[in-house]
């Protein structure tokens, strides 16, 4: 069950990196083929970047809580076998 949870992680991992090279995929091709004046051209570069970031960090935040999830579960999978064994039988308190 545990490293069906891993998986999903690993997909989803998979899928915002495919997005976000398809963001820089849209903001390549939203690049304007002629020249601009030069105050057009800083302000779509800085609206890309923060447009950017924000996504960025929209994902690492969206990652991090999926890995900390992942390892409270993994916790409680270890906590719950130390305490009732493997089987689930025998009854074993660490702090008598």
């Amino acid at each position: 069950m545990l490293a069906l949870h891993f998986a999903d992680e690993a997909a989803l991992f998979a899928q915002l990196i495919a997005r976000t090279a398809k963001d820089i995929d849209v903001l390549i091709d939203s690049l304007p083929s002629e020249d601009s004046s030069p105050e057009l051209q800083v302000s779509l570069q800085l609206y890309n970047c923060v447009r950017v970031t924000e996504q960025t960090h929209t994902y690492t935040t969206l990652v991090t809580v999926h890995v900390n999830v992942y390892w409270l579960v993994a916790g409680l999978i270890l906590f719950w076998k130390r305490t009732f064994g493997e089987n689930g039988t025998r009854f074993y308190w660490p702090y008598e």
